[in-house]
């Protein structure tokens, strides 16, 4: 069974995606009535859509890459496994909001990275276009200093071939 005919199984009340190399629970908002979700060992970063469903009270999702507690703590869970034990939904959300405020410092810091990349390769096209510019000005300096040249020898009158 495909990960995308799960949507049109809306009455299902329990549901178990271990492995599965999932990145996002997208497919998920269709399932109102699930109750049960565990997503054990998979790629996921973001809970995001399991505050659309209504009737979760029970979260598994060990063993993946979350960062983002904001989804955990906007929904009422009953229980909430994120770690390798089981506690309780609150002590959950303190693991989970310690990690947020460690990842949250280095993600800006990619992200300036990735900004200052960005300003070093516009830099390079910016200063590419300057000496491409300057090379076509110059060459025209040369031709017009050629061109006058070759006008001068021929009306000079001191140059001895005529």
């Amino acid at each position: 069974m495909k990960i995308s005919t799960l949507q049109y199984l809306t009455q299902l009340t329990a549901l178990w995606l271990q492995s599965c190399c999932l990145v996002s629970l997208d497919f998920l908002r269709p399932l109102t009535k699930l109750k049960y979700l565990d997503v054990y060992d998979n790629l996921l970063i973001y809970l995001q859509p399991v505050t659309e469903l209504k009737e979760l009270a029970e979260l598994g999702a060990r063993k993946n890459y979350i960062i983002d507690s904001l989804a955990i703590q906007q929904s009422k869970f009953q229980s909430l496994d994120l770690n390798n034990q089981e506690q309780p939904a609150k002590e959950q959300l303190k693991v989970a909001n310690m990690m947020r405020d460690v990842n949250n410092p280095v993600i800006k810091l990619k992200q300036q990275h990735q900004q200052l990349s960005n300003l070093k390769q516009q830099e390079f096209k910016f200063r590419l276009k300057i000496s491409e510019s300057l090379q076509k000005q110059l060459t025209k300096h040369m031709q017009f200093i050629e061109r006058a040249t070759q006008l001068f020898q021929q009306v000079n009158p001191f140059d001895g071939h005529q």
